[in-house]
């Protein structure tokens, strides 16, 4: 499961950093929380653009300690 979402995030569209994110947080989650995203992915490739935008989001919110972006972020999460 790992490579296969490993092969969808090579494929695509992403920066050098946005890339590393990825593989940070591929290593680091467990094979349900890969699963789900690999089935997410492959029904909507546009959901790996959304996602790597709410991961970077998300990280500049932390580093900022911006909580209402945070909650903006969590908000938003919640229509999708």
């Amino acid at each position: 499961m790992e490579r296969a979402l490993i092969k969808k995030i090579d494929a695509a569209n992403l920066s050098a950093l946005e890339h590393a994110l990825w593989m940070s947080f591929i290593y680091m989650s467990n094979e349900e929380t890969l699963g789900l995203l690999l089935e997410e992915i492959t029904n909507d490739p546009g959901k790996i653009e959304y996602l790597t935008n709410n991961m970077t989001a998300k990280i500049k919110a932390i580093q900022t300690r911006d909580a209402v972006s945070w909650e903006a972020i969590v908000k938003e999460e919640e229509k999708h």
